[in-house]
């Protein structure tokens, strides 16, 4: 049987092997199978989904019909995604070529082996499908001029201006204890209270009355520190 050898890395060290060991490797377990390599493809790379210049030369030799049969270490060398993964085994089951990965104990050339990965195929085929019709749904509902990207932050308006104006007698806080205390960033601490401006439901005044009555927030937004000796008489007056 013709086979190809596919390999690839992201770097040599000790514990990771170079490509040159790894088609060593396929290449000695070819030979005790009584296969004939005609074909060796290896990329080393740090990223999975970098350029692969061999693995599309083992992509033209499959579609070619040179090969018979292609032998990695491993399908995460073969694959850099679940969907690739699946492109590229329905590829192979066009041409017909077989497909053994040692490490993950698959060999289409046995009937059990061939079976367990057309089945897997399949699965992954619906649910790629799946996921695409979902998208296109959510797609075709999403509102005119609507952004893409992360929901918006939950705040609750109540008790960000509770925070923020000092209400109930607390010490209003600054954008950056607001932020550390919602769990956001100051940039949605700012744009929610510049929505509530809008809409007339913040009292600036009645935040500054708070401050002036604590004495100011010093830069930085923290609240300004009594000298110790100012604790000393007071706790004497006391």
């Amino acid at each position: 049987m013709l086979v190809a050898l596919y390999a690839r890395t992201s770097a040599t060290t000790p514990d990771v092997p170079g490509v040159e060991q790894v088609l060593a490797e396929l290449s000695a377990q070819a030979a005790r199978r009584g296969w004939e390599v005609v074909l060796e493809c290896a990329d080393e790379s740090p990223w999975p989904e970098g350029p692969r210049k061999g693995l599309r030369r083992l992509r033209e030799a499959v579609q070619a019909g040179a090969i018979q049969a292609v032998l990695v270490r491993t399908l995460s060398d073969l694959a850099h995604s679940l969907r690739h993964l699946t492109d590229l085994g329905h590829l192979l089951a066009a041409q017909d070529v077989a497909l053994i990965s040692i490490e993950d104990r698959l060999d289409t050339t046995d009937p059990a082996g061939a079976l367990r990965w057309r089945d897997w195929l399949e699965i992954s085929l619906r649910l790629d499908r799946s996921l695409r019709s979902e998208a296109a749904k959510l797609a075709r509902q999403r509102t005119p001029g609507e952004r893409w990207g992360r929901p918006a932050a939950a705040i609750n308006p109540l008790e960000l201006l509770t925070w923020w104006e000092g209400r109930g007698g607390r010490r209003p806080l600054s954008l950056r204890e607001l932020a550390r205390k919602l769990n956001v960033s100051e940039t949605t601490i700012r744009k929610r209270l510049q929505a509530l401006r809008e809409a007339g439901q913040v009292d600036d005044h009645a935040r500054a009355q708070a401050l002036l009555a604590r004495g100011g927030l010093p830069k930085g937004g923290r609240p300004r520190k009594v000298p110790l000796k100012s604790q000393i008489e007071r706790n004497s007056v006391l």
